[in-house]
């Protein structure tokens, strides 16, 4: 009779293994197809790496791009921004958030019609027009960007046509790495 219950209880034992086996791997996970720890961190990382590599793709966008340039009207410090496309400003934002020591330099130019003191103050108020538009509309950090006003003294076109002071009435805005 002994042997009887001691067989009896291994039997037992060996169905309670089981059935919790079968519960625990069958209808809460399925062990045999559980995917390996490296699979698991792989899956943790992919965002991290995507924006790695989009910082990187953002980066060469921008340096790639060299020099942008908004255009003024006479004696105006604003101006339409359409030069400036979202995807630009967009990627700008982006490298500037993955490379904090980057920045921002924007120049103010003005042509010569007026005072010389009168357009250094007009570059340097459309310099900072440029500058709070990046703030404001893209969200780029204030702290990155520097501007400078030049006034009359960098022109890129001849001051004595329409044209040429069309062409002065500028902001240069330019990435130091």
């Amino acid at each position: 009779m002994k042997n009887l219950i001691l067989f009896f209880s291994f039997l037992l034992a060996l169905w309670i293994a089981f059935a919790s086996y079968w519960f625990v791997c069958r209808t809460m996970c399925d062990c045999r197809n559980s995917p390996n720890p490296a699979a698991i961190a792989e899956k943790a990382n992919a965002p991290r790496l995507e924006l790695i590599a989009a910082a990187e793709e953002a980066r060469a966008f921008v340096t790639g791009s060299g020099t942008q340039k908004i255009y003024f009207e006479t004696a105006r410090a604003s101006a339409d921004m359409s030069a400036l496309t979202a995807g630009y400003t967009a990627k700008l934002k982006l490298y500037l958030d993955n490379y904090p020591d980057a920045r921002i330099v924007i120049t103010g130019h003005a042509d010569s019609a007026g005072p010389e003191q009168y357009n250094k103050k007009l570059s340097e108020l459309r310099a900072r027009f440029v500058k709070n538009w990046l703030i404001i509309t893209s969200g780029i950090n204030g702290a990155q960007i520097e501007t400078m006003a030049k006034g009359t003294a960098e022109p890129a076109a001849d001051n004595s046509t329409p044209e040429g002071r069309e062409m002065n009435r500028r902001t240069e805005i330019q990435i130091k790495i």
